[in-house]
């Protein structure tokens, strides 16, 4: 089941909800990303991670889905996996900072941030 966007997710939510056909025209790799990033808004972890997995398997040199699948692994108190996927995250790319990169996004409802980081934060990892 994919997470419904809220009305502070207007303009990422346009992919939500959409066929799977759909989202392959629309662009698999954006749309995994955001879809994750809606569920981890929306609380619904177990979606982000499988959406943020998906991405990762489709783009293995990502940073930011991996930053957010620890997020979202922390919600859900799988720690060890979380820092699995943080020491594969920091193997590839030694200087990423999660925390900077989430500072650059543009998000319509600080919660959402907030929400993300202590996800983040439950697992102990130090960024």
């Amino acid at each position: 089941e994919e997470p419904s966007a809220g009305p502070q997710h207007k303009a990422a939510g346009e992919f939500v909800g959409q066929p799977k056909a759909r989202r392959e025209v629309v662009g698999v790799e954006i749309l995994d990303t955001a879809w994750g990033a809606l569920g981890a808004s929306a609380g619904k972890y177990e979606a982000a991670a499988v959406a943020f997995r998906e991405r990762i398997r489709l783009v293995p040199d990502t940073d930011l889905s991996r930053g957010l699948l620890v997020a979202a692994l922390g919600h859900l108190g799988e720690v060890t996996e979380a820092e699995r996927v943080w020491t594969d995250l920091k193997r590839t790319n030694p200087k990423y900072s999660f925390m900077a990169h989430l500072s650059r996004l543009p998000f319509c409802d600080v919660a959402d941030a907030e929400r993300i980081k202590a996800g983040f934060a439950k697992t102990g990892i130090s960024d």
